[in-house]
């Protein structure tokens, strides 16, 4: 896979360089590398350029392009992470997704996106926000749940079920 992009809002902005149709553009200094290692050309449109540069991360995660050096490396945006196989299911946030049976959503480009959307499921659903270790050990209700936030799972004062 060569990796080619070319982003831009006006498009008289865009890189002269880059073949409109099959001619002499083609075989330019710039150009003349890359042709002869592809056998097929895809274009992905998308409406913004957040749309864009997730897609990009994306695609450059799944397929590792040879020639791309900027995003090659192991940075990932937020995912939001509810694992529903405890018995008090919270929301966390993750940078990667594992092989396990809970379920993500995102990815975020922003982390205040992410972590404003965590603060308000939590807070909606009452969920409890406590981690695993401090439910076995704690034996009264936790600050959120003084405050209304909370239901209680901390405490024992609500079951798995509810």
């Amino acid at each position: 896979m060569i990796y080619v992009r070319q982003r831009a809002k006006e498009p008289g902005r865009r890189p002269a360089c880059a073949p409109t149709s099959p001619g002499p553009a083609t075989t330019g200094p710039s150009w003349g590398c890359s042709t002869p290692c592809s056998a097929d050309i895809e274009t992905i449109v998308v409406a913004n350029e957040k749309e864009a540069l997730l897609l990009e991360n994306t695609l450059i995660k799944r397929h590792q392009p040879r020639f791309n050096v900027k995003l090659r490396d192991d940075k990932a945006f937020l995912l939001l992470r509810v694992d529903l196989d405890r018995p008090f299911p919270r929301v966390e946030l993750v940078r990667r997704i594992a092989e396990d049976h809970a379920r993500y959503f995102g990815p975020f480009p922003g982390a205040h996106t992410a972590r404003e959307l965590q603060r308000l499921v939590t807070r909606h659903f009452r969920l409890c926000s406590c981690s695993p270790a401090v439910l076995a050990r704690r034996s009264r209700p936790c600050l959120q749940h003084a405050m209304g936030r909370c239901s209680g799972a901390c405490a024992g004062l609500i079951g798995p079920e509810e």
